[in-house]
């Protein structure tokens, strides 16, 4: 039996990741603008803490570990993919 399986080619895997990470980070920067924002700016605590101070924490910590796991995304052999671009 053969397997049909494409190997992505390197620069493509650079692309794919490049445009996830632009994608999460325009969503990732529409949660920390008005619209968004307004709806924890109420006087309300949680745990005596204001929930605007927490919806902006976790935000915070989100968008970090997202881009974390985007950034060392491994590849299908279970190795983090090797940057082989010449800079």
């Amino acid at each position: 039996m053969t397997e049909n399986k494409q190997k992505k080619h390197p620069q493509s895997l650079f692309a794919l990741r490049t445009k996830r990470a632009t994608g999460f980070l325009i969503i990732a920067f529409l949660f920390f603008n008005y619209p968004l924002i307004s709806i924890a700016n109420q006087p309300v605590f949680f745990l005596g803490i204001p929930v605007l101070y927490l919806y902006l924490f976790i935000l915070w910590i989100t968008v970090i570990v997202v881009s974390l796991l985007i950034v060392n995304r491994k590849n299908g052999n279970g190795y983090p993919e090797e940057n082989n671009r010449n800079l």
